[in-house]
């Protein structure tokens, strides 16, 4: 009974180091995100300062706001982050959501005409699919 109650005792403290070790990971995945995202953060205050400001032309504000797009996209691939294909591609449900059809003679039957949100994936796991438009022949 003695051993019995220790292994339970031992069991009970494994689960609750495993869960501190879990949590602690977590932190540790968030911290590391938070500080690949804060010199982003930085240059979105910049830019909106400079937005406020007198001194900026609508080409230079747009050429900053590009940069930053940019600086986000290069932090999501630095992540593994990915967008989901969808350039000439044939409709995947598995990867795409189809918000619109587009009637046309033009292209084949269910391609992609446009991408009306872009989609992301970690890996092989789809975060969120690209809602786009559908190419429909009217035959």
């Amino acid at each position: 009974r003695a051993k019995c109650q220790s292994l339970s005792q031992d069991f009970d403290r494994f689960k609750k180091r495993s869960r501190d070790q879990a949590h602690a990971q977590e932190t540790e995945l968030v911290a590391n995100l938070v500080k690949k995202l804060l010199p982003l953060l930085d240059n979105m205050e910049r830019a909106a300062l400079a937005a406020d400001g007198e001194s900026h032309t609508d080409e230079s504000l747009g050429e900053g706001l590009s940069m930053v797009h940019e600086q986000f996209l290069a932090i999501l691939r630095d992540i593994g982050v990915f967008e989901v294909d969808t350039e000439e591609m044939l409709f995947d449900p598995q990867n795409h959501e189809a918000v619109q059809q587009l009637v046309s003679d033009e292209h084949p039957q269910g391609t992609i005409a446009k991408v009306n949100q872009k989609g992301f994936r970690v890996g092989k796991r789809l975060i969120r699919p690209a809602r786009v438009v559908v190419v429909k022949n009217p035959k």
